[in-house]
Protein backbone atom coordinates (compact mmCIF):
# COMPACT_ATOMS: atom_id res chain seq x y z
CA UNK A 1 0.00 0.00 0.00
CA UNK A 2 1.41 3.15 -0.92
CA UNK A 3 2.11 5.77 2.05
CA UNK A 4 1.39 9.54 1.17
CA UNK A 5 3.60 11.94 2.99
CA UNK A 6 1.56 14.98 4.05
CA UNK A 7 3.30 18.22 3.28
CA UNK A 8 3.47 19.83 6.77
CA UNK A 9 5.80 16.45 7.45
CA UNK A 10 7.75 16.96 4.68
CA UNK A 11 8.10 20.65 6.63
CA UNK A 12 8.71 19.20 9.60
CA UNK A 13 11.70 17.64 8.37
CA UNK A 14 13.14 20.18 6.59
CA UNK A 15 12.32 22.40 9.93
CA UNK A 16 14.62 20.26 12.00
CA UNK A 17 17.30 19.78 9.50
CA UNK A 18 17.65 23.82 9.08
CA UNK A 19 17.95 23.60 12.97
CA UNK A 20 20.44 20.79 13.15
CA UNK A 21 22.43 22.49 10.30
CA UNK A 22 22.47 25.80 12.40
CA UNK A 23 23.33 23.83 15.56
CA UNK A 24 26.45 21.95 14.47
CA UNK A 25 27.60 25.07 11.96
CA UNK A 26 27.45 27.46 15.00
CA UNK A 27 29.41 24.81 17.32
CA UNK A 28 31.87 24.28 14.43
CA UNK A 29 32.22 28.18 13.78
CA UNK A 30 32.99 28.94 17.62
CA UNK A 31 35.63 26.23 17.35
CA UNK A 32 37.71 27.76 14.24
CA UNK A 33 36.86 31.20 15.93
CA UNK A 34 38.84 30.12 18.81
CA UNK A 35 41.60 28.36 17.05
CA UNK A 36 40.58 24.44 17.46
CA UNK A 37 39.08 21.97 15.50
CA UNK A 38 36.12 19.52 15.66
CA UNK A 39 37.70 16.14 16.11
CA UNK A 40 36.40 12.97 14.57
CA UNK A 41 35.02 11.49 17.64
CA UNK A 42 33.01 14.98 18.19
CA UNK A 43 31.80 14.52 14.82
CA UNK A 44 30.17 11.09 15.36
CA UNK A 45 28.45 12.59 18.08
CA UNK A 46 26.63 14.97 16.35
CA UNK A 47 25.99 12.99 13.05
CA UNK A 48 24.13 10.73 16.03
CA UNK A 49 22.69 13.47 17.86
CA UNK A 50 21.11 14.99 14.96
CA UNK A 51 19.91 11.13 13.25
CA UNK A 52 18.69 10.79 17.08
CA UNK A 53 16.83 14.05 17.12
CA UNK A 54 15.28 13.15 13.70
CA UNK A 55 13.77 10.07 15.47
CA UNK A 56 12.50 12.29 18.50
CA UNK A 57 11.02 14.65 16.37
CA UNK A 58 9.29 12.66 13.91
CA UNK A 59 7.88 10.49 16.78
CA UNK A 60 6.55 13.98 18.24
CA UNK A 61 4.92 15.22 15.19
CA UNK A 62 1.38 13.71 15.78
CA UNK A 63 1.08 15.13 19.10
CA UNK A 64 2.20 18.72 17.46
CA UNK A 65 -0.24 18.33 15.04
CA UNK A 66 -2.86 16.92 16.82
CA UNK A 67 -4.61 20.59 16.29
CA UNK A 68 -5.27 20.61 20.40
CA UNK A 69 -4.15 23.58 22.28
CA UNK A 70 -0.72 23.36 23.05
CA UNK A 71 -1.12 24.24 26.69
CA UNK A 72 -4.25 22.56 27.29
CA UNK A 73 -3.54 19.13 26.36
CA UNK A 74 -0.80 16.60 26.65
CA UNK A 75 1.21 17.84 23.83
CA UNK A 76 3.51 20.10 26.20
CA UNK A 77 3.96 17.10 28.54
CA UNK A 78 5.03 15.00 24.98
CA UNK A 79 7.50 17.86 24.58
CA UNK A 80 8.93 17.82 28.15
CA UNK A 81 9.54 14.06 27.62
CA UNK A 82 10.98 14.30 24.45
CA UNK A 83 14.00 17.22 25.91
CA UNK A 84 14.35 15.01 28.36
CA UNK A 85 14.93 11.54 26.43
CA UNK A 86 17.12 13.96 23.77
CA UNK A 87 19.15 14.58 26.48
CA UNK A 88 19.47 11.20 28.00
CA UNK A 89 20.25 9.51 24.82
CA UNK A 90 22.61 12.39 24.09
CA UNK A 91 24.34 12.14 27.31
CA UNK A 92 24.82 8.38 26.92
CA UNK A 93 26.39 9.26 23.19
CA UNK A 94 28.80 11.32 24.68
CA UNK A 95 30.33 8.83 26.30
CA UNK A 96 30.01 5.96 23.45
CA UNK A 97 31.87 8.52 21.26
CA UNK A 98 34.37 9.19 23.89
CA UNK A 99 33.69 13.37 24.21
CA UNK A 100 33.49 12.77 27.76
CA UNK A 101 35.75 15.09 29.95
CA UNK A 102 37.99 14.68 32.23
CA UNK A 103 36.04 11.14 32.76
CA UNK A 104 32.83 9.10 33.16
CA UNK A 105 31.78 9.61 36.47
CA UNK A 106 27.99 9.77 37.66
CA UNK A 107 28.88 13.93 38.41
CA UNK A 108 30.23 14.13 34.79
CA UNK A 109 27.10 12.29 33.66
CA UNK A 110 24.69 14.64 35.09
CA UNK A 111 26.59 17.77 34.23
CA UNK A 112 26.48 16.70 30.35
CA UNK A 113 22.65 15.61 30.67
CA UNK A 114 22.22 19.43 31.88
CA UNK A 115 24.22 20.96 29.53
CA UNK A 116 22.96 19.30 26.93
CA UNK A 117 18.97 20.28 27.93
CA UNK A 118 20.38 24.02 28.31
CA UNK A 119 22.52 23.94 25.23
CA UNK A 120 20.98 21.57 22.95
CA UNK A 121 17.54 19.79 23.55
CA UNK A 122 15.32 22.55 25.19
CA UNK A 123 16.16 25.03 22.56
CA UNK A 124 16.30 22.65 19.52
CA UNK A 125 13.17 20.47 20.05
CA UNK A 126 11.21 23.57 21.65
CA UNK A 127 11.68 25.50 18.59
CA UNK A 128 10.90 23.02 16.07
CA UNK A 129 7.35 22.13 18.43
CA UNK A 130 7.18 25.70 18.04
CA UNK A 131 7.34 26.22 14.51
CA UNK A 132 5.95 23.10 13.62
CA UNK A 133 2.80 23.71 15.56
CA UNK A 134 2.45 27.01 14.39
CA UNK A 135 2.40 26.33 10.66
CA UNK A 136 -0.12 23.45 11.36
CA UNK A 137 -2.26 26.02 13.43
CA UNK A 138 -2.30 28.25 10.11
CA UNK A 139 -2.96 25.63 7.94
CA UNK A 140 -5.72 24.57 9.97
CA UNK A 141 -7.50 28.36 10.03
CA UNK A 142 -6.89 28.45 6.36
CA UNK A 143 -8.48 25.31 5.56
CA UNK A 144 -11.19 25.69 7.64
CA UNK A 145 -11.70 29.45 6.39
CA UNK A 146 -11.92 27.35 2.95
CA UNK A 147 -14.95 25.38 4.04
CA UNK A 148 -16.47 28.33 5.54
CA UNK A 149 -16.14 30.08 1.97
CA UNK A 150 -17.22 27.49 0.19
CA UNK A 151 -20.33 26.41 2.52
CA UNK A 152 -21.21 30.55 2.19
CA UNK A 153 -20.90 30.48 -1.30
CA UNK A 154 -23.02 27.16 -1.65
CA UNK A 155 -25.58 28.85 0.11
CA UNK A 156 -25.17 32.03 -2.20
CA UNK A 157 -25.41 30.29 -5.20
CA UNK A 158 -28.40 28.43 -3.82
CA UNK A 159 -31.03 31.23 -2.63
CA UNK A 160 -29.51 33.10 -5.90
CA UNK A 161 -31.01 30.14 -7.53
CA UNK A 162 -34.13 29.71 -5.54
CA UNK A 163 -34.53 34.18 -6.21
CA UNK A 164 -33.93 32.65 -10.19
CA UNK A 165 -36.24 30.40 -9.88
CA UNK A 166 -38.85 32.92 -8.40
CA UNK A 167 -38.48 35.52 -11.37
CA UNK A 168 -39.55 33.09 -14.13
CA UNK A 169 -42.86 31.98 -13.40
CA UNK A 170 -43.58 35.90 -12.47
CA UNK A 171 -41.90 37.20 -15.82
CA UNK A 172 -44.41 34.38 -17.58
CA UNK A 173 -47.31 35.22 -16.40
CA UNK A 174 -46.94 38.94 -16.93
CA UNK A 175 -46.56 37.53 -21.13
CA UNK A 176 -49.07 35.16 -20.82
CA UNK A 177 -51.53 37.45 -19.49
CA UNK A 178 -50.77 39.94 -23.16
CA UNK A 179 -51.12 37.18 -24.84
CA UNK A 180 -54.48 35.97 -22.93
CA UNK A 181 -55.80 39.21 -23.39
CA UNK A 182 -54.93 39.10 -27.01
CA UNK A 183 -56.72 35.86 -27.64
CA UNK A 184 -60.07 37.49 -25.80
CA UNK A 185 -59.99 40.60 -28.08
CA UNK A 186 -59.92 37.95 -30.99
CA UNK A 187 -56.70 39.46 -32.46
CA UNK A 188 -55.48 36.60 -33.85
CA UNK A 189 -52.65 37.46 -35.58
CA UNK A 190 -51.73 39.87 -32.72
CA UNK A 191 -51.91 36.65 -30.61
CA UNK A 192 -50.05 34.38 -32.60
CA UNK A 193 -47.10 36.84 -33.58
CA UNK A 194 -47.12 36.85 -29.27
CA UNK A 195 -46.68 33.56 -29.40
CA UNK A 196 -43.61 33.31 -31.46
CA UNK A 197 -41.97 36.26 -29.58
CA UNK A 198 -43.03 34.56 -26.20
CA UNK A 199 -41.09 31.57 -27.60
CA UNK A 200 -38.06 33.31 -28.64
CA UNK A 201 -37.99 34.70 -24.94
CA UNK A 202 -38.39 31.69 -23.80
CA UNK A 203 -35.43 30.26 -25.72
CA UNK A 204 -33.12 33.26 -24.74
CA UNK A 205 -34.17 32.77 -20.60
CA UNK A 206 -32.86 29.69 -21.05
CA UNK A 207 -29.76 31.00 -22.45
CA UNK A 208 -29.29 33.19 -20.25
CA UNK A 209 -29.67 30.58 -17.12
CA UNK A 210 -25.78 29.03 -17.59
CA UNK A 211 -25.19 32.22 -15.34
CA UNK A 212 -26.05 34.87 -12.70
CA UNK A 213 -24.97 37.70 -15.19
CA UNK A 214 -25.99 38.05 -18.72
CA UNK A 215 -24.22 41.35 -21.22
CA UNK A 216 -26.49 44.05 -21.60
CA UNK A 217 -26.86 43.23 -24.70
CA UNK A 218 -28.80 39.86 -23.82
CA UNK A 219 -31.08 42.04 -21.50
CA UNK A 220 -31.56 44.72 -24.43
CA UNK A 221 -32.63 42.06 -26.66
CA UNK A 222 -34.66 40.33 -24.23
CA UNK A 223 -36.74 43.51 -23.30
CA UNK A 224 -37.32 44.59 -26.78
CA UNK A 225 -39.15 41.24 -27.52
CA UNK A 226 -41.24 41.83 -24.17
CA UNK A 227 -41.72 45.33 -25.35
CA UNK A 228 -43.19 44.40 -29.03
CA UNK A 229 -45.53 41.44 -27.31
CA UNK A 230 -46.82 44.33 -24.85
CA UNK A 231 -47.01 47.07 -28.16
CA UNK A 232 -49.66 44.43 -29.51
CA UNK A 233 -51.45 44.68 -26.48
CA UNK A 234 -51.32 48.52 -26.31
CA UNK A 235 -50.77 50.28 -29.11
CA UNK A 236 -49.80 53.69 -29.75
CA UNK A 237 -49.60 53.99 -25.15
CA UNK A 238 -46.34 53.39 -25.17
CA UNK A 239 -42.87 55.24 -26.35
CA UNK A 240 -39.60 54.14 -25.70
CA UNK A 241 -36.78 56.32 -26.13
CA UNK A 242 -33.51 53.60 -25.99
CA UNK A 243 -30.64 55.70 -24.56
CA UNK A 244 -27.98 52.91 -24.65
CA UNK A 245 -24.31 53.58 -24.87
CA UNK A 246 -23.28 51.01 -27.81
CA UNK A 247 -19.75 50.75 -25.83
CA UNK A 248 -21.96 48.76 -22.83
CA UNK A 249 -23.50 46.08 -24.76
CA UNK A 250 -21.09 44.12 -23.71
CA UNK A 251 -20.86 44.71 -20.21
CA UNK A 252 -22.34 41.89 -17.44
CA UNK A 253 -25.36 42.99 -15.27
CA UNK A 254 -27.96 40.81 -13.15
CA UNK A 255 -30.24 39.17 -15.21
CA UNK A 256 -34.03 39.93 -15.54
CA UNK A 257 -32.43 43.76 -14.28
CA UNK A 258 -33.42 45.69 -17.15
CA UNK A 259 -36.42 43.46 -18.11
CA UNK A 260 -37.85 43.68 -14.83
CA UNK A 261 -38.00 47.58 -14.64
CA UNK A 262 -39.83 47.70 -18.23
CA UNK A 263 -42.27 44.54 -17.02
CA UNK A 264 -42.82 47.17 -14.13
CA UNK A 265 -43.34 50.30 -16.09
CA UNK A 266 -46.19 48.06 -18.38
CA UNK A 267 -47.97 46.38 -15.32
CA UNK A 268 -48.36 49.07 -12.77
CA UNK A 269 -48.63 52.29 -15.02
CA UNK A 270 -49.27 51.31 -18.87
CA UNK A 271 -51.68 48.81 -17.95
CA UNK A 272 -53.15 51.57 -15.45
CA UNK A 273 -53.99 54.59 -17.91
CA UNK A 274 -55.20 55.27 -21.44
CA UNK A 275 -52.88 57.93 -21.49
CA UNK A 276 -49.63 57.70 -23.51
CA UNK A 277 -46.70 56.80 -21.40
CA UNK A 278 -42.84 57.60 -22.05
CA UNK A 279 -40.74 55.72 -21.24
CA UNK A 280 -36.66 56.06 -21.31
CA UNK A 281 -34.74 53.17 -21.04
CA UNK A 282 -30.81 53.60 -20.30
CA UNK A 283 -27.84 52.31 -19.62
CA UNK A 284 -24.69 55.24 -19.27
CA UNK A 285 -21.22 55.54 -17.27
CA UNK A 286 -21.24 58.02 -13.93
CA UNK A 287 -18.89 59.99 -13.62
CA UNK A 288 -17.03 57.90 -11.03
CA UNK A 289 -16.89 54.95 -13.51
CA UNK A 290 -20.41 53.12 -12.04
CA UNK A 291 -22.39 51.67 -14.46
CA UNK A 292 -26.27 52.93 -14.00
CA UNK A 293 -28.81 50.85 -16.49
CA UNK A 294 -32.88 52.02 -15.57
CA UNK A 295 -36.22 53.20 -16.69
CA UNK A 296 -37.49 56.29 -15.99
CA UNK A 297 -40.94 57.27 -17.52
CA UNK A 298 -43.69 59.04 -16.96
CA UNK A 299 -46.93 58.95 -14.63
CA UNK A 300 -50.18 60.30 -16.50
CA UNK A 301 -52.47 62.04 -13.54
CA UNK A 302 -54.82 59.04 -14.54
CA UNK A 303 -52.66 56.72 -12.65
CA UNK A 304 -53.41 55.95 -8.95
CA UNK A 305 -50.96 56.50 -6.83
CA UNK A 306 -51.66 52.29 -5.47
CA UNK A 307 -49.56 51.74 -9.19
CA UNK A 308 -46.63 53.14 -8.08
CA UNK A 309 -46.73 51.75 -3.80
CA UNK A 310 -46.96 48.17 -6.08
CA UNK A 311 -44.07 48.97 -8.06
CA UNK A 312 -42.12 50.11 -5.21
CA UNK A 313 -42.97 46.72 -2.62
CA UNK A 314 -43.52 44.57 -5.74
CA UNK A 315 -41.79 41.02 -6.13
CA UNK A 316 -39.87 41.97 -8.82
CA UNK A 317 -37.66 44.98 -7.67
CA UNK A 318 -37.53 42.53 -4.11
CA UNK A 319 -36.65 39.82 -5.90
CA UNK A 320 -33.38 42.15 -8.09
CA UNK A 321 -32.53 43.78 -4.71
CA UNK A 322 -31.54 40.18 -3.12
CA UNK A 323 -29.61 38.77 -5.90
CA UNK A 324 -27.72 42.12 -6.55
CA UNK A 325 -26.78 41.96 -2.48
CA UNK A 326 -25.73 38.78 -3.33
CA UNK A 327 -23.71 39.06 -6.59
CA UNK A 328 -21.93 42.02 -5.67
CA UNK A 329 -21.85 42.24 -1.43
CA UNK A 330 -23.39 45.60 -0.49
CA UNK A 331 -21.13 47.43 -3.52
CA UNK A 332 -24.11 48.20 -6.01
CA UNK A 333 -27.33 49.77 -5.56
CA UNK A 334 -30.99 49.82 -6.30
CA UNK A 335 -33.14 52.54 -6.61
CA UNK A 336 -36.76 53.59 -7.20
CA UNK A 337 -39.08 56.04 -6.97
CA UNK A 338 -40.19 59.74 -7.90
CA UNK A 339 -38.07 62.40 -9.48
CA UNK A 340 -38.79 65.80 -8.62
CA UNK A 341 -40.55 66.33 -12.31
CA UNK A 342 -43.28 63.61 -11.46
CA UNK A 343 -41.65 60.64 -13.51
CA UNK A 344 -41.05 57.63 -11.84
CA UNK A 345 -37.37 56.29 -12.29
CA UNK A 346 -35.95 52.67 -11.54
CA UNK A 347 -32.43 51.85 -12.08
CA UNK A 348 -29.79 49.91 -10.71
CA UNK A 349 -26.11 51.54 -9.98
CA UNK A 350 -23.22 48.94 -10.33
CA UNK A 351 -19.40 48.83 -9.75
CA UNK A 352 -16.60 49.58 -12.50
CA UNK A 353 -15.46 46.65 -12.96
CA UNK A 354 -18.42 44.33 -12.56
CA UNK A 355 -17.51 41.04 -11.53
CA UNK A 356 -19.50 38.29 -11.28
CA UNK A 357 -19.66 35.47 -8.42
Amino acid sequence: MKVEISRLRWMSIAIYVSIAIFHVGTIWFFARLNGGSVSPSQWQYYLGNALIGFVLTQALYPAITSGKPFFQSRTVLYVIAIILAGSSIDTALVSLTGNMRPNPTFYNYLRAFLTNIIMASAWMYGLWSAIVYSVDIHQRRVEADKRAYALESAMARAQLKALENQINPHFLFNVLNSVASLILLDRKQDAHRAVVLLGDMLRQNLKARDGALVTLAEEVELAEMYLTIEGLRYPDRLVVDWQIDPKLLDTPIPGHALQGFVENVVKHTVARTDDRVEASIYARRTESGDLEVGVRNSVPASVPDSGVRDVISGTGLANLRKRVEILFAGTAALSAGYDPDGSYDAHLRLPRPVEGC
